[in-house]
């Protein structure tokens, strides 16, 4: 802020001065610090505000995968984005001020939710004659399932709530 005076003046004197305070604004820098976690189809992005706020900062611009900006108060420094589809995403960040808006600061992110449950479960006991198995074993199979939610880590499988084997992602 600037304080500017104003004063008239003539061969007999000068008048007594005028004053106002004067905001120059320019652009703001860019946010800093800018980071991006993920969690249950969710992004949230976190920034610093810019070390240079244009002389006032107005808030932030925030955009996901390009959308429609959204507006978010300068007193704030993080954004959520819910209900995000599984696949890589790009969130960005810029500051904003009567002047302008800085240059948006991206980051990109990888949603994984969870999974959906194993389809066609069956489970059958294997005849004892069958040499190759211990008596009483019991073969499971399932479908993998509909929406894995991003890259399947592998199968849990449990009985009678017991922690039985851990399988591969390909397992079925």
């Amino acid at each position: 802020a600037h304080r500017v005076t104003v004063s008239a003046y003539n061969s007999a004197g000068t008048s007594p001065a005028v004053a106002t305070t004067v905001v120059v604004v320019t652009n703001p820098g860019a946010p800093t610090h800018v980071h991006v976690t993920t969690s249950h189809g969710s992004a949230t992005l976190t920034w610093r505000p810019p070390a240079d706020n244009g002389g006032q900062l107005s808030g932030y611009l925030v955009w996901v995968d390009g959308g429609d900006a959204v507006q978010v108060p300068g007193s704030l420094t993080t954004y959520t984005a819910a209900g995000l589809r599984a696949g890589p995403h790009v969130l960005e960040v810029a500051a904003y001020n009567a002047a302008g808006s800085s240059h948006p600061v991206a980051q990109s992110v990888n949603v994984v939710l969870p999974a959906t449950r194993p389809t066609e479960l069956h489970a059958a006991v294997q005849p004892t004659k069958d040499s190759s198995r211990p008596p009483g074993s019991v073969t499971v199979t399932w479908q993998a399932p509909l929406d894995p939610g991003g890259a399947l880590d592998g199968y849990r499988l449990r009985i009678d709530g017991h922690a039985t084997a851990s399988l591969a992602p390909t397992a079925t």
